[in-house]
């Protein structure tokens, strides 16, 4: 699948739901604070980039679990939503696509965070199903930490 085409294989509409799928898990695991759930939606080498506000690019799971678990330690909630989302091509085993997301969180200490902008992903299938390979946040709106402490 490439672009807008109008021609759809079973297989590749098959690959786009799954693809979906994982960006909804990807929100559920951020909204439950649960870091390694948070993880598991990436390869094990999967990168996940939020330089933009700051953050360390983390590298595989275990680093991208600490570095949530670091922000879902200091949440009292949090909201994270995703919309406007395309799989822009299936070809094989890889895959690329965006969303358009919206987070806020009110943190224990009185801050908060707020980051709005779209996720530029590359996707991989693998045996345990399609997973991130590596998602870019490219801020759309100026991010807001108040007093977030990103160590």
């Amino acid at each position: 699948m490439t672009g807008t085409s109008a021609m759809y294989d079973l297989q590749t509409i098959g690959d786009t739901l799954a693809i979906l799928g994982l960006q909804a898990d990807y929100a559920r695991a951020a909204d439950s604070f649960d870091p390694a759930r948070y993880a598991e939606v990436f390869t094990e080498d999967g990168i996940l980039d939020a330089s933009h506000c700051g953050f360390a690019v983390a590298v595989g799971r275990v680093d991208i679990a600490e570095t949530m678990g670091n922000a879902f330690r200091q949440q009292t909630h949090n909201i994270h939503m995703t919309m406007n989302q395309r799989v822009l091509s299936v070809e094989g085993d890889r895959a690329t696509g965006f969303a358009y997301f919206f987070q806020r969180s009110i943190l224990k200490n009185g801050g908060r965070t707020e980051f709005c902008g779209r996720y530029d992903d590359e996707y991989v299938r693998t045996a345990e199903g399609w997973k991130i390979r590596r998602r870019v946040l490219v801020e759309l709106l100026p991010t807001v930490m108040e007093g977030y402490d990103i160590a």
